[in-house]
């Protein structure tokens, strides 16, 4: 259905910056995160959360290469595209 994920949208969007400055400052006044660790953290789990995201595409992908009845059939019956999606993450999980 058009419109209705939250991933991306204006108002997750805005609140990023209260959910690092509310990470920043977990722990002990000498334990947190420097504004340089907290970028780095960060990063890292974007970077993570994209090859994971990429490379499970690419998988799904080569799935329905080896597999061309199926690419077949979920062209035909769109309806059956998440249920496809969670298959062929279980079939080649990362």
């Amino acid at each position: 259905m058009a419109g209705s994920s939250t991933i991306g949208n204006a108002s997750n969007a805005a609140k990023l910056p209260m959910l690092l400055a509310e990470y920043s400052q977990y722990g002990s006044a000498d334990d947190r995160l420097s504004s340089d660790e907290l970028k780095a953290t960060v990063s890292g789990l974007l970077v993570a959360g994209t090859d994971t995201t990429r490379n499970q595409f690419a998988n799904m992908h080569q799935t329905f290469i080896e597999h061309p009845a199926e690419w077949t059939l979920l062209r035909s019956r769109v309806d059956l595209a998440p249920n496809a999606v969670e298959e062929a993450i279980r079939w080649l999980p990362m």
